[in-house]
C-alpha cells in the first residue's frame, strides 16, 4: 500500500534487494553443491560401468564353458556308446535307491 510519504516504496526496494542477495547466495550454493558432487558421480558411474563390463565378460565366459562342456560331452557319447549307457544305469540305479527311501 503506497503512502504519501514513499516509505513503502522504500521497502519493496529492500525487499527486492533482499530477495535477489538470497537469491544469489541460493545459485553459489547450488553451483558449489554440483561441483562437489560431480567427482562423486563420476566415480560412481565409471565404477557402475566396470562392473558392467565385468559382469558381461563373466557372463560370455560361462556361455562359452557350457559350450565347450556340451561339445565335450556329445564327442564322448559318440566314442564311447556302451560305457554312456553304463554310466547312465549305474545314475538311474542310484536316484531309485535314493527315492526309495
Amino acid at each position: 500500500m503506497n503512502n504519501p510519504s514513499g516509505t513503502a516504496s522504500i521497502s519493496d526496494n529492500e525487499t527486492e534487494r533482499t530477495v535477489a542477495r538470497a537469491t544469489a547466495r541460493a545459485h553459489e550454493t547450488v553451483d558449489r553443491v554440483a561441483a562437489s558432487v560431480a567427482p562423486v558421480v563420476e566415480r560412481m558411474r565409471s565404477t557402475a560401468e566396470g562392473a558392467t563390463h565385468h559382469l558381461q565378460s563373466t557372463a560370455h565366459d560361462l556361455m562359452e564353458s557350457g559350450d565347450h562342456w556340451m561339445d565335450d560331452a556329445r564327442t564322448y557319447v559318440k566314442e564311447r556308446p556302451l560305457a554312456t549307457i553304463g554310466v547312465i544305469a549305474v545314475v538311474a540305479l542310484l536316484v531309485g535307491r535314493f527315492w526309495a527311501r
